[in-house]
């Protein structure tokens, strides 16, 4: 039961910029942390914080939350007072390094390919279609 279970919530989720969801993109519960932003559908950062999150054990994801944590780490560049940022986005950073090395422990494969991604965005700004959009975004705005 159990497993066929298992199978059919996987089979069901919903693919986000941020990894998966099984709340069919509704209902967003807060998993049992401290700190973090309160899951919103609306808000994908907010996903990570969600017990409807589902995390893929693939670059496809990695990919995601690095072009996550870049965007997250440019607006921390602009920021006139840093305590603020670390107190909004610090959860979040730590979060998304949290489930990368989630990835990363998952092959030997992942071990040495998350890394070698998250030099690749950072370095050429190669982010994903989504987290691009939000970034040019901000910059045509004059934001970053």
């Amino acid at each position: 039961m159990y497993f066929s279970g298992l199978g059919h919530a996987v089979s069901e989720h919903h693919s986000t910029q941020a990894g998966g969801c099984v709340g069919n993109l509704i209902e967003a519960v807060q998993i049992d942390v401290d700190e973090g932003f309160t899951p919103d559908c609306k808000n994908l950062i907010g996903c990570l914080f969600c017990k409807h999150y589902i995390l893929h054990m693939d670059l496809g994801d990695a990919e995601k939350l690095i072009s996550m944590e870049y965007l997250i780490a440019q607006l921390g560049s602009i920021q006139s007072d840093p305590s603020e940022f670390h107190l909004v986005y610090g959860p979040t950073l730590a979060r998304i390094s949290w489930l990368l090395k989630t990835i990363g422990s998952f092959s030997e494969f992942l071990r040495v390919q998350v890394p070698l991604m998250r030099q690749k965005i950072f370095q050429n700004e190669s982010l994903t279609a989504y987290w691009q959009a939000k970034l040019n975004i901000l910059d045509e705005l004059g934001v970053i």
